[in-house]
């Protein structure tokens, strides 16, 4: 019953871009509900069985480890990865 919730949210949210003064943030906001309802069915399809959690668990340790890693490795070796934009993007950007 909550995936057909967090179902009717996530079409709710397309929708709301109809009517919104800012359709880009609707989309966002979908976006952002998507992702909750793929992320809610995948961990409602893994059975509770002690050793699929244990793999569950193991699945998800594994994408942090890989986030964290990309992430550090975008602050320490900017050259290897970098995370600015060109400078041909740069004016679309203003700083103050």
């Amino acid at each position: 019953m909550p995936l057909v919730g967090f179902a009717g949210l996530t079409g709710w949210a397309l929708l709301s871009q109809f009517w919104s003064h800012a359709p880009g943030r609707a989309t966002i906001g979908f976006d952002r509900d998507l992702l909750y309802l793929l992320t809610f069915a995948l961990f409602a399809s893994v059975g509770a069985t002690r050793a699929r959690l244990t793999w569950a668990v193991r699945g998800v340790a594994l994408a942090m480890a890989a986030v964290a890693a990309v992430s550090l490795i975008s602050r320490v070796a900017p050259d290897v990865l970098s995370t600015s934009l060109p400078p041909s993007q740069t004016a679309a950007f203003p700083t103050r």
